[in-house]
């Protein structure tokens, strides 16, 4: 059980910097 609650949490920390350097590069393509 514990496994998976960490593993959930790292999901979630690769998915929003993921989220963050899409949007980055999104800005840079922007500008």
């Amino acid at each position: 059980m514990t496994i998976t609650i960490i593993t959930r949490t790292h999901l979630i920390e690769i998915i929003k910097h993921l989220d963050s350097r899409r949007n980055h590069v999104g800005s840079v393509s922007n500008d």
